[in-house]
């Protein structure tokens, strides 16, 4: 009764909020093209999707997180023989709001400054009734990823890598439908552990390096035998070598030559 109500407030031109008629069903995981050097993903989703993820914010100033949100339309087809289908969406952007732990008060930036606890990135695809669609987002942005890392202090956030501390990212999609209506999906909330080093944990060849346990850059091993993720070497995936310059400075991965 309640997606049949929703369906007739978009069928007689409402704004939709919260509806269950577009979704977002899961953050898929991308596959990585070793010949192009690219990763992708699929509209559709994939059969293996990320239920939680790993943010570590040892890997310098360049750390961020990306989603790949699958957008999914539950809205019916209601083209006759002749005319647009006024149920097409077209997608604009990705709303992101970052939870810290539960109690912690975050001391966020001004959000007028572009570097709050939001972001709202491009999610360009149109989206057909009953289709889904699906494209990268950067969900945590490197000033936010700059004002986490911040907080992993005494009194603040705890660095020991024996502690799991998450946050949550939720995120909604926003569009609007080829009649000209404004529509947004259901938030979907992704929990994201964050840390410092735990990518850079695990070697079993190079055990002296797992972190903070980072070689110079001049005596690192060459090649790298450990680049961690090749979609983003920040998150998810490990273990990750990364070396110091000579200011001391992370390089991640480690450079093979």
């Amino acid at each position: 009764m309640v997606l049949a109500a929703a369906l007739a407030g978009v069928i007689g031109g409402a704004c939709v909020d919260e509806s269950g008629i577009m979704v977002i069903i899961q953050n898929q995981i991308p596959v990585f093209d070793s010949v192009a050097g690219m990763c992708s993903v699929t509209a559709t989703g994939s059969d293996v999707s990320a239920a939680e993820g790993i943010l570590d914010l040892g890997v310098g100033d360049t750390a961020n997180y990306l989603m790949y949100p699958v957008v999914q339309s539950r809205l019916p087809a209601l083209a006759t023989m002749g005319r647009a289908e006024p149920n097409t969406v077209r997608l604009s952007r990705i709303h992101v709001t970052i939870h810290p732990p539960a109690g912690y008060k975050f001391p966020w930036s001004d959000p007028a400054s572009g570097c709050g606890d939001s972001s709202d990135p491009s999610f360009p695809p149109l989206l057909d009734p009953g289709a889904s669609a699906s494209a990268r987002i950067e969900a945590i942005l490197p000033c936010q990823a700059k004002q986490i890392l911040a907080q992993f202090k005494p009194g603040g956030l705890n660095p020991d890598l024996n502690e799991r501390i998450y946050f949550t990212l939720e995120i909604r999609a926003h569009g609007t439908r080829s009649s000209g209506d404004a529509i947004v999906s259901d938030p979907y909330k992704f929990p994201l552990r964050v840390c410092v080093g735990c990518l850079q944990t695990g070697f079993l060849d190079l055990a002296q390096y797992n972190y903070p346990g980072l070689p110079r850059c001049d005596v690192a091993p060459r090649p790298n035998p450990h680049k961690g993720n090749p979609c983003n070497i920040a998150q998810d995936q490990g273990p990750l070598l990364c070396c110091l310059d000579d200011n001391s400075k992370p390089v991640c991965p480690s450079p093979d030559k």
